[in-house]
């Protein structure tokens, strides 16, 4: 089943599934083939993670740093868009996959967002904004995807951040018992 907006799904009384990362079983996760494959096995959204590059886009890494999903090594958001996109993120999984990229935001929305919902989860530590909300709600308006997304974060601090520029668009605090803060 297809909802056009999140609120409408979760007013349904349905189980909604969300393919966390996608298909990350039979997929690389956090990347199109992944998303795209959630979809064909009938879920209804995808769960993804977002940072912000050191140049200011959203990309797509579960982790802190790019070095168990892709062929590189270091911290995300010290990393420009050109040097991300230059990593193999497929391989680690299967040869089937060598050279699945890894994807920005604004590439996510172009490939599913017509046909999935999408819980955008903002990865940031610390207390002071590299500008991740900014650049997520930016992606947001620029797809018209307000009502068919849920912004989330085990980051209260972002979720306020992202709360004061896009307020209606849904959020959900994340939390984790053995979460360090």
């Amino acid at each position: 089943m297809t909802f056009k907006t999140i609120k409408e799904a979760m007013e349904s009384g349905q189980t909604l599934v969300f393919g966390h990362r996608g298909a990350r079983a039979y997929a690389p996760m956090n990347t199109i083939p992944a998303f795209e494959l959630a979809y064909e096995q009938g879920a209804v959204g995808i769960e993804l993670d977002v940072h912000r590059s050191k140049d200011g886009y959203p990309v797509i890494v579960h982790n802190f740093t790019v070095d168990e999903t892709t062929d590189g090594e270091g911290q995300v958001t010290e990393k420009t868009l050109t040097e991300v996109k230059a990593l193999d993120a497929g391989s680690w999984l299967s040869d089937e996959f060598a050279g699945v990229r890894v994807p920005t935001l604004d590439e996510v929305f172009e490939a599913v967002g017509d046909k999935l919902l999408i819980n955008v989860e903002i990865k940031f530590m610390g207390e002071e904004t590299d500008g991740v909300e900014q650049v997520v709600a930016d992606c947001i308006r620029k797809h018209h995807m307000a009502e068919r997304v849920i912004v989330s974060s085990f980051n209260p601090l972002t979720l306020k951040n992202f709360r004061a520029i896009m307020p209606e668009v849904m959020i959900g605090f994340l939390y984790s018992p053995n979460m360090e803060v």
